[in-house]
């Protein structure tokens, strides 16, 4: 908004929010499935790409959802 040199208006500011908190819902859920991973055996690492690869189509799906409606 900006670059644009639009002003904030309500609705930005609701957008706004609404992308924060699924970015943060969507760490949450990375950051669970990668302790998930630890408890089961794997090294920090190992775990770490793995949840990401298992984690990246529903979190992609859950914010073009949001996103696009």
């Amino acid at each position: 908004m900006f670059i644009l040199h639009e002003t904030f208006s309500f609705f930005a500011i609701m957008g706004m929010l609404m992308l924060v908190g699924m970015v943060v819902n969507n760490g949450i859920m990375l950051i669970d499935a990668t302790n998930e991973y630890i408890k089961g055996g794997m090294v920090v690492g190992e775990a770490l790409i793995t949840a990401g690869t298992t984690r990246i189509r529903p979190i992609l799906m859950t914010t073009l959802t949001t996103v696009l409606s």
